[in-house]
């Protein structure tokens, strides 16, 4: 699902959730006009001739082919051209609507999770974690085995905030930036990219770079989803 601002011209895709999904189901329930109501109506067409049409009285479509007028009273109200057209604006404004929702939602997940993760860097726990993988890497940088590490890099964070030392590596400075595919300014590709990234999350995409940048990820090696700045 996206979401769509139309101030800014921002589009953010919306991870998809069960609360998207049952929003989705009641937006479409809501709007499957099932033709309940409707009403016999005189109505213009092109070059000016009129004709009889069933109209439907809750979403303004029309119901089969033209009628007879021979069949039906000669008195008749006339066809609402604008119904058809508020039923879906109201029907795009409620989609809107869930977008926007879930897009708020989202964007106050992600600054939680941020903030959890920042103070999570901050603590004991993480201090003896990255001590440790330093240790293991017995002075060596893990990625060249020639400089001494001075940063510990996630493979995955599955497990983020209680990592397997497994999914931690002790890398340099140099081997650090050329995992996160750093330019000659020390900025990842994606850096680049409208959609501004905190060298951990792209947030576009709304996940870690290294996955978003992945073979399988939705960005790629080829950065297929770059979008350059203005």
């Amino acid at each position: 699902m996206l979401y769509f601002d139309e101030v800014t011209g921002e589009r953010t895709q919306l991870f998809p959730t069960k609360e998207i999904e049952e929003d989705l189901e009641a937006h479409s329930s809501k709007f499957d006009c099932k033709h309940e109501h409707a009403e016999v109506r005189l109505r213009t067409v092109r070059g000016g001739a009129r004709q009889v049409f069933n109209q439907c009285t809750t979403c303004g479509e029309t119901l089969g082919s033209a009628i007879k007028k021979t069949t039906v009273p000669v008195e008749l109200p006339v066809f609402d051209e604008s119904l058809l057209d508020k039923f879906i604006e109201e029907k795009n404004a409620d989609f809107r609507r869930i977008a926007k929702k879930h897009y708020l939602l989202q964007k106050k997940r992600e600054a939680s999770h941020q903030k959890e993760y920042d103070a999570y860097l901050r603590t004991k726990k993480w201090t003896e974690k990255r001590r440790k993988v330093i240790e293991r890497a017995e002075g060596l940088c893990e990625g060249c085995r020639e400089r001494p590490p001075e940063d510990v890099h996630h493979l995955s964070y599955d497990h983020i905030c209680d990592e397997f030392l497994f999914e931690l590596v002790a890398l340099c400075r140099p081997c650090h930036e050329r995992i996160h595919g750093k330019t000659a300014e020390l900025e990842p590709p994606c850096c680049g990219c409208r959609w501004s990234c905190d060298f951990i999350t792209c947030d576009k995409f709304q996940m870690p770079v290294t996955s978003a940048m992945a073979e399988d990820g939705p960005c790629g090696p080829q950065q297929r989803e770059l979008e350059p700045l203005k």
